[in-house]
């Protein structure tokens, strides 16, 4: 078991969808058909703004190496923010980091994130690295996953989670329907979190909850989503039957044993419009997605880290909800449905269940037990 202390982003202005996609349009040439798809693609996307650092026109002739520089470049800049705001928030030191785990799919260099980290916050020379790449949706997840890991082993160990992508260096040169689904989908930034072992000396820093319960399902159809590095960046694969497959998974897996079925409260990545509508069929919760909505339509997808802003926003508004009626549900979080019964907190209630999905088609999820 470990605890999650605390959550931090950061990332680039948001552009409106609609400026984003008249810009995009005109940068790749689009009309007859293809426009009055895009079009389509976009007014269906239920999104308003997007998290967007690249500039597009400069982006859609660029190499995949030229690419690669500009995420060396831009990357480490949101990477650190999110850091040092999740470590502001969990009252630490750069210093009291021994683990360092990073997540990302749209960049790769070495010596790279984990080494301008350490540098630019000032991590301990001693922190152990790790880097996950290439996961996609789920990387955040994944990284929380690992953050887990290395709590359990080591109680002592405090570990700074960075999930940090630049989607946007991957506009394209095509007219592909999936192509223009993610030109109308992605967007940037950076999450972070920081998690700690059971008797790591976090002083008086009180965690968001415990993690516990991992659980990844490789659900099959590898063509329905993936990356692939093409000479012009990376080439994106969304499959029409995605939210088909994810609402089937789900529905097998919330029809389960009790403490493996989806709790009630849940932090859905924000993959898009037809992936959340799947997601509250498979569990045939309806409004179980609102908070991941309400973060699609203000970011868009920004990926790996995506989850992580729906979890940060589920728990600020149960911690709201428990302040404004702390006289009648005193320590429980009522945001998330939890009661007391003979005086004790029903432990299911007070769960929540991070679940995000990516290639592969793969379903990956982490339950936090809310404190």
């Amino acid at each position: 078991m470990s605890m999650l202390l605390a959550l931090g982003f950061d990332g680039p202005p948001a552009i409106a969808q609609a400026e984003l996609a008249v810009i995009q349009s005109r940068a790749l040439g689009l009309e007859g058909v293809d426009l009055e798809r895009f079009r389509r693609i976009v007014d269906g996307s239920a999104i308003d703004a997007r998290l967007v650092a690249a500039d597009v026109d400069g982006t859609l002739d660029l190499s995949t190496a030229q690419r690669m520089r500009l995420y060396a470049d831009v990357a480490p800049r949101f990477a650190v923010g999110a850091a040092r705001e999740a470590l502001a928030r969990a009252g630490l030191a750069p210093d009291a980091v021994t683990d360092l785990v990073v997540a990302s799919c749209t960049g790769f260099s070495a010596p790279g994130l984990c080494v301008d980290l350490v540098e630019r916050l000032g991590l301990q020379p001693a922190v152990r690295p790790l880097q996950l790449g290439f996961m996609g949706c789920f990387g955040g997840v994944a990284a929380l996953r690992a953050a887990h890991a290395l709590a359990a082993g080591d109680p002592e160990s405090v570990v700074l989670v960075v999930a940090v992508e630049l989607c946007s260096l991957h506009f394209r040169r095509s007219t592909a329907p999936d192509a223009l689904v993610s030109f109308a989908l992605f967007g940037d930034g950076a999450s972070s979190a920081v998690v700690a072992g059971l008797d790591a000396p976090v002083g008086g820093s009180a965690p968001l909850g415990r993690l516990l319960r991992p659980r990844t399902l490789l659900l099959g159809g590898r063509d329905l989503m993936g990356w692939t590095i093409e000479d012009d960046g990376f080439r994106m694969t969304l499959g029409r039957a995605v939210p088909a497959e994810i609402e089937r998974a789900l529905r097998e897996v919330d029809a389960g044993a009790d403490d493996d079925a989806i709790a009630p409260s849940c932090a859905v990545h924000p993959g898009g419009a037809g992936i959340l509508d799947a997601v509250e069929a498979g569990l045939a919760r309806p409004g179980a997605c609102t908070t991941a909505r309400e973060v699609l339509r203000s970011t868009g997808n920004v990926s790996s880290g995506a989850v992580l802003r729906v979890l940060d926003r589920v728990l600020r508004v149960a911690r709201n909800r428990v302040d404004e009626r702390a006289p009648v549900v005193a320590g429980a979080v009522a945001g998330l449905g939890a009661q007391r019964r003979d005086g004790r907190l029903d432990a299911r209630q007070s769960m929540v269940d991070i679940l995000a999905f990516g290639p592969g088609l793969t379903f990956d999820r982490i339950r936090l037990q809310v404190e």
